[in-house]
C-alpha cells in the first residue's frame, strides 16, 4: 500500500494505559494539540508550533546538575521513553500536570525538566520516536522513521548560517 507524504508525517494515536481525559488546555501548545486531534489544524502548522514550544520530559534522580543558578541536563541523560517494536519513543509532556499518570506508573521518573521541543528532539542521537502526552485521551506518537523525516525536512527548510563572510557592497 502506497502512502502519501501527509500519511508519513501524521502521528499515530497511542492506546493502552489508564487514559486520562484532556480537559481545559493549559497553554497554547495544548490548544494546538486539541485542534490537531479535531483535524482543525494542518499537521505542518502543528509541527511548527510543536518544535517551537517548551515541553517537559521526565527524569529519574541524578540527571540534572546545577551550574551556578541554572539547572542543566547531564550528558546523555536517562529520559522516560516507551519501548516500541523496533525503536523507543521518548515521551514529552505539554504541561507538567500531563506527566502525572506516567509518574504514577513509573515512580522512579519523578522529576520534570522543561526543554524546547525542537532543540531537544534535534539533539537526540540514535533511532528514536517521540510520544506526546502518553496515557491521555489526546496524545500522539511519531515513529523513529517519521521523526527522522521531520527533522530532515526542517533541516532543508532552515537557511544555512552565515559563515562569517563579509557582505558584498
Amino acid at each position: 500500500m502506497a502512502s502519501s507524504e501527509q500519511d508519513r508525517s501524521s502521528p499515530l494515536r497511542l492506546g493502552g494505559g489508564p487514559p486520562r481525559t484532556f480537559a481545559d488546555p493549559q497553554n497554547e501548545f495544548e490548544e494546538a494539540l486539541i485542534q490537531l486531534s479535531r483535524k482543525e489544524l494542518p499537521v505542518q502548522k502543528f509541527l511548527e508550533k510543536f518544535f517551537n514550544s517548551n515541553v517537559y520530559i521526565l527524569l529519574p534522580e541524578g540527571q540534572v546538575k546545577n551550574i551556578g543558578d541554572q539547572a542543566k541536563l547531564v550528558p546523555h541523560p536517562r529520559v522516560f521513553a516507551l519501548a516500541r517494536p523496533g525503536h523507543d519513543s521518548v515521551c514529552v509532556y505539554s504541561h507538567p500536570s500531563r506527566a502525572h499518570p506516567t509518574r504514577e506508573l513509573y515512580p522512579d521518573f519523578k522529576f520534570e525538566y522543561e526543554v524546547n521541543a525542537g532543540n531537544f528532539l534535534f539533539g537526540i542521537e540514535g533511532s528514536v520516536g517521540v510520544s506526546i502526552n502518553p496515557y491521555w485521551d489526546i496524545n500522539f506518537e511519531w515513529s523513529n522513521h517519521q521523526l527522522a523525516a521531520m527533522k530532515e525536512q526542517m533541516r532543508r527548510q532552515t537557511p544555512e548560517p552565515d559563515c562569517g563572510q563579509e557582505p558584498v557592497h
